[in-house]
């Protein structure tokens, strides 16, 4: 690993719930349990010099497409984001 982050992005379509599914998974530290449920909230952060802007703008953006973001600790260390949107059909 040489000390170097790690991100890896999975994408499928669910076809049970008609949703596409973006998972992204770091090998970073992970979160303190009691931190998960304040990740989106505005101007939260653990980074020294962060704005705790990012996540809550992404979560807003994705709600604004009808989706839904969760996020949790990946099994051996990191983060897991599991993101989820409708399949819309148009037709006409």
């Amino acid at each position: 690993d040489n000390g170097r982050g790690r991100v890896e992005i999975r994408s499928y379509y669910e076809k049970k719930s008609k949703e596409v599914v973006v998972k992204v998974k770091d090998n970073g530290p992970g979160l303190q349990e009691e931190f998960l449920d304040k990740i989106f909230q505005p101007f939260f952060t653990m980074k020294l010099g962060g704005t705790g802007l990012g996540l809550s703008i992404c979560e807003r953006i994705i709600h604004q497409h009808h989706g839904k973001i969760e996020a949790k600790n990946g099994e051996n260390q990191g983060m897991l984001f599991t993101i989820k949107f409708p399949i819309v059909n148009h037709e006409g």
